[in-house]
């Protein structure tokens, strides 16, 4: 839900479930995830369109910190999958 404090209203972006939203750097994008779903994945979501883009994920969150995601301040995306302290990995996504 997105609140426009010049009309007072309530505006519906999303009618799912997500963790962790962030807005991007030019507040024209919600960038946020469903990590811990049956098909995981990043999602991005334009706040004047409501356009919804998914970007699949391959690996469900799981372990202690379990879902997080947030954006870098060059608007790269920061995952965590928690499987120990033994394995690091890159993902690199590019959008358009």
């Amino acid at each position: 839900m997105l609140f426009d404090t010049r009309t007072q209203k309530w505006t519906t972006l999303l009618a799912l479930g997500v963790g962790y939203p962030s807005w991007s750097r030019d507040s024209q994008y919600i960038y946020c995830n469903t990590l811990w779903r049956k098909d995981p994945a990043l999602l991005r979501i334009a706040v004047k369109s409501s356009k919804k883009e998914t970007f699949p994920v391959n690996f469900v969150a799981a372990g202690t910190y379990g879902a997080w995601s947030g954006l870098t301040p060059d608007g790269s995306f920061l995952l965590l999958r928690d499987r120990g302290s033994r394995d690091i990995y890159s993902l690199d996504l590019n959008l358009p």
